[in-house]
């Protein structure tokens, strides 16, 4: 602890090896740890996530570890808020597991939080497909940088207990997406080898997209819609932002005198690469998986979504389209639909033998 004080830390993880079988020592140095900086948030394994697999388990508590100050302003500031436009409202977090939890618990274990957006889309979509009597369906939730898709089985989404975040290990329970840089902001880009790529580099919202007038000079996704007649040229959000159409025909301009193709037919392979980007996501998590995507409805949503999805359930023989009621807002309509929701885990170890276990 005196070793560490030296060093001024905003935040502080503690993982012992077998702190999953027996966490005495551990909560001891917790308390030792609070005692001696009473403003520095500490995480414990021991209270992260109990479980054997020791690296996982560490990565896991700092990550939490390392979100706890800026998680904990952050909502401190929206509860003070909140309170000021809402005083009688009670605040609710969402976790990647697809459920809510309290501010409180949100605090102390801000990784739980981990891809929750994605999640409440997903938690949505299994609430379209049980209101229109859809046992199992794909989701495609595409926005400006990425596209997430999912399977569902019986009106259930899969959870996975494992997820790489930003290069690190998470052992924590998280609605089963997968990812990939397809989104409306995916910038159209050759590689080493003078090949066509789209993604994963995305313009974002700001500068965003050539055609929203920002200064954004890259060929992007939403431009190759704009300059095909996909987006109305009155502009998005119902007329309120506008679209510039010669700008977005001037990004691709690179694109098309490279490839030797007219603008139009340019901005097409641009749109025909991150479909396929699309289908092999589906197909990753379906065929790969042992599913067969033609027997299930597609469910697309997110900015982008709905507007790319013939393309992709024809590439994947799928038959039919199930596209939500204001798909832009799916996610919250998964926060709004989903309950309150905790887990509860505990490692043991155990002698299996032909007769049971002991």
């Amino acid at each position: 602890v005196t070793a560490i004080e030296k060093h001024r830390p905003d935040a502080i993880a503690v993982c012992c090896l077998f702190s999953f079988l027996n966490n005495e020592h551990e909560q001891r140095i917790g308390e030792e740890l609070r005692k001696r900086f009473p403003n520095v948030s500490v995480s414990l394994s021991s209270d992260v996530r109990p479980e054997f697999r020791e690296y996982e388990r560490c990565s896991t508590t700092v990550l939490n570890a390392y979100l706890q100050p800026v998680i904990t302003n952050y909502l401190g500031y929206i509860e003070a808020e909140l309170e000021k436009l809402l005083p009688s409202s009670s605040v609710r977090i969402y976790q990647s597991s697809g459920g809510l939890m309290s501010v409180d618990t949100a605090r102390s274990f801000p990784i739980r939080t981990t891809l929750s957006g994605p999640a409440a889309g997903v938690v949505g979509a299994v609430h379209t497909a049980r209101a229109s009597d859809r046992l199992d369906a794909v989701t495609l939730d595409m926005g400006g940088t990425s596209a997430d898709v999912a399977l569902i089985r019986n009106c259930d989404a899969g959870v996975s207990m494992n997820r790489d975040v930003a290069g690190f290990p998470v052992r924590l329970p998280m609605v089963d997406i997968h990812t990939v840089g397809a989104g409306g902001g995916s910038i159209a880009w050759f590689d080493r080898d003078e090949l066509l790529k789209v993604g994963p580099t995305s313009a974002g919202a700001d500068p965003g997209p050539a055609s929203y007038g920002r200064g954004g000079i890259n060929p992007t996704v939403t431009d190759a819609n704009l300059v095909l007649g996909r987006l109305s040229k009155g502009g998005l959000v119902g007329g309120r932002m506008g679209l510039d159409i010669e700008a977005a025909r001037k990004a691709i301009w690179p694109v098309a005198e490279k490839l030797g193709f007219s603008i139009e037919k340019a901005a097409q392979g641009i749109l025909g690469i991150v479909v396929a980007n699309m289908v092999r996501a589906v197909r990753t998590i379906s065929v790969e998986r042992g599913h067969d995507p033609r027997e299930y409805t597609l469910i697309p949503f997110g900015g982008a979504g709905p507007l790319h999805a013939t393309e992709v359930a024809r590439e994947l023989r799928m038959r039919e389209i199930v596209v939500p009621g204001a798909p832009g807002i799916l996610c919250a309509k998964g926060l709004i639909v989903s309950d309150l929701k905790e887990e509860f885990v505990r490692s043991g170890r155990y002698l299996i033998d032909s007769e049971g276990v002991e």
